[in-house]
């Protein structure tokens, strides 16, 4: 049993004078002082022993195991102070560009909006953006929709707070349409021209899965001589065919929007 642990003490010291990192001298710890490590397993086995030779073999291995864990202590110290020079050495070179962050990607509305504008541009149109938070004036009445006109019910919409402005009460509105820009255009631009206004609307609308208080619209208007309704009909099939695909089939329906 005394050559037994003398060989365990004399393979432990080897093996951590050897080792050169952390890991390898944390996987060695538990192959000799571990639950099932070859020391561990050894004192188990003092019970075993003639009893008079208990106390001598005790000693012993409480000694070896002693110096095992002092020279575990001071090789870890050891490579911890190698490491922590060689970090005091690494030049950085503050001058060197940084790690790039990635910038993921855009939203799908983003991404099809974006497109749509590029079809659009292909045709001779420029894109205008407005305000979301809207007067009653752009909203409506400069769209021929007065006051009593019943087309304003059906547009749900949500009016803001005008105290404390010099405009009348309920004059602010979340802008229920992207129209609201086509009086804004036309006030500081002489015909000819073709303009599209995509961007972000509000209603008032029961919230659930398929519903929300706000949606995206794409409003375009073409002001100019000898326009026909041909025109219309021409645009609107190329830009769904670009956006869909040459292939796609497109039929005009009449509808009725009563404003």
């Amino acid at each position: 049993m005394e050559e037994e642990l003398l060989k365990i003490k004399n393979n432990a010291s080897s093996l951590i004078f050897e080792v050169e990192s952390l890991d390898e001298i944390n996987k060695i710890k538990m192959d000799f002082l571990g639950k099932s490590g070859v020391l561990t397993i050894a004192f188990k086995r003092i019970t075993k022993i003639p009893e008079e030779k208990r106390p001598e073999i005790g000693r012993l291995a409480n000694e070896i195991k002693d110096t095992i864990e002092q020279l575990f202590e001071q090789k870890t110290q050891e490579i911890n102070e190698r490491q922590k020079e060689k970090r005091g050495q690494k030049v950085i070179d503050v001058t060197l560009p940084g790690a790039t962050a990635p910038l993921g990607h855009l939203h799908p509305l983003t991404q099809v909006t974006l497109e749509l504008v590029d079809i659009f541009k292909q045709l001779g149109y420029q894109a205008a953006n407005g305000p979301e938070i809207e007067t009653d004036y752009y909203n409506f009445e400069a769209l021929n929709i007065p006051k009593e006109h019943p087309a304003r019910d059906t547009q749900q919409t949500l009016y803001l707070d005008s105290r404390g402005t010099d405009l009348d009460p309920w004059e602010i509105i979340m802008r229920t349409q992207t129209s609201a820009m086509q009086g804004r255009v036309m006030e500081r631009t002489k015909p000819p021209f073709r303009v599209i206004v995509p961007g972000k609307n509000f209603r008032y609308e029961q919230v659930d899965a398929s519903h929300g208080f706000e949606f995206w619209q794409l409003e375009g208007f073409f002001v100019d001589k000898n326009v026909r309704l041909t025109d219309l009909f021409g645009t609107i099939d190329y830009v769904l065919k670009k956006i869909m695909g040459e292939k796609t089939e497109i039929k005009f329906a009449t509808t009725n929007f009563p404003f």
